[in-house]
């Protein structure tokens, strides 16, 4: 669980070595219902537009890069 700065500029860091990093957040157990390997709950979600979709049981940061400017 990721609930202070430095853990998350950690996982930043191992975004930049690989592709994407499983944070710990499923919902395997009852689809939909998302919760930290501990047991405990999500109450705050920053999903990207679209997501979940139901087709997956694991969270994850997913790294990537466009050349496209913005």
């Amino acid at each position: 669980m990721l609930s202070l700065q430095q853990p998350q500029t950690f996982v930043n860091l191992l975004c930049g070595v690989h592709d994407y990093v499983w944070i710990g957040l499923t919902d395997a157990v009852t689809e939909g219902i998302w919760k930290w390997v501990d047991g405990t709950p999500l109450t705050t979600a920053y999903w990207r537009s679209g997501q979940p979709d139901g087709g997956e049981d694991c969270s994850y940061f997913y790294s990537w890069s466009s050349d496209r400017r913005m």
